[in-house]
């Protein structure tokens, strides 16, 4: 298989960093956008010097027209898993699941 260039947004969080991780293992080109509002740099320390780290929103569109130019797949996995925070502030909430 080919190897590839990939986005993972909300890759800094417990799903995507261990997709990011896996990706990396297997000789993928790792791009990880993350605002670090839920994610934690701590969770890729082992392999960002292995990936392309950018602290970001996917809210950002001119960030993600950047990003999307030269990726061949995004996994997204941005998200705020909060029920109570949907309810709080749902228009907010809505922006990046």
């Amino acid at each position: 298989m080919k190897n590839k260039r990939v986005l993972i947004t909300g890759g800094a969080g417990f799903i995507g960093s261990n997709l990011a991780e896996e990706l990396v293992r297997k000789g993928h080109d790792v791009v990880i956008l993350d605002d670090l509002s839920i994610g934690k740099e701590e969770n890729i320390k082992e392999f960002k010097d292995s990936v392309r780290f950018v602290k970001g929103s996917i809210t950002d569109l001119e960030l993600l027209k950047e990003l999307f130019r030269d990726v061949e797949c995004v996994f997204h996995q941005a998200a705020t898993p909060s029920v109570q925070r949907s309810v709080e502030a749902p228009l907010a909430i809505n922006e990046v699941t």
